[in-house]
């Protein structure tokens, strides 16, 4: 039986609760694991308090930043799909992707707003969260979402053999396609890459 993404960061927070974790240079940000897994966990409860049910898609269409590494250890916890869009497609190509996989929240930034905010009117089923501040009209600011929720562990029963990504082809020879990828598989390549590099703690 082998443990989800969210059990294997689990794992590492409670080997490592002091090492730090993540480096946000934007954001001057540098967080311990324990004091990261605390940021999941609250993010993992707003999105089930915004209606996010295990199976749910949830996309993101960022940069580089914390906040996206948060959503997908935060969606692996509660069994949500994770649906990170390129940040270097258009606002046309966004549109295909949210019609095709239907997620019920889209992180966006700064940097993305203007393609966001040429096709939102047409997506009234999805919650548009924004990560920097001066939010949209159309959307809501993800840092009050995640300020206001609880910290405790969601219980969500997630197995190996749930879906933890839909990552979407280029589409060079056709319309993108949403490739599905479990949670057995992103560990098994953490074990492959750990043995490879020989990496020791």
């Amino acid at each position: 039986m082998y443990v989800t993404l969210g059990e294997l960061f689990g794992q590492a927070v409670r080997k490592f609760p002091k090492k730090e974790a993540l480096v946000d240079i934007r954001r001057n940000l540098r967080l311990t694991y324990e004091q990261w897994d605390t940021e999941v966990n609250k993010l993992a409860n707003a999105l089930l308090a915004s209606g996010v049910q295990k199976g749910d898609r949830v996309s993101t269409f960022l940069f580089n930043t914390s906040e996206l590494a948060t959503v997908l250890f935060a969606c692996a916890k509660i069994g949500a799909i994770f649906n990170p869009i390129n940040f270097r497609l258009k606002a046309q190509e966004v549109a295909y992707i949210l019609e095709d996989a239907t997620p019920k929240i889209l992180l966006f930034e700064k940097m993305t707003e203007p393609h966001i905010a040429s096709i939102h009117k047409d997506f009234p089923h999805i919650s548009f969260w924004y990560i920097d501040e001066d939010t949209p009209a159309y959307a809501v600011n993800y840092h009050e979402r995640v300020k206001a929720a609880p910290s405790i562990s969601p219980q969500i029963q997630v197995s190996e053999n749930d879906i933890y990504a839909i990552m979407y082809t280029s589409g060079t020879t056709g319309k993108p396609k949403g490739v599905m990828h479990r949670h057995r598989d992103m560990v098994e390549q953490s074990l492959i890459c750990h043995s490879v590099m020989r990496i020791h703690w």
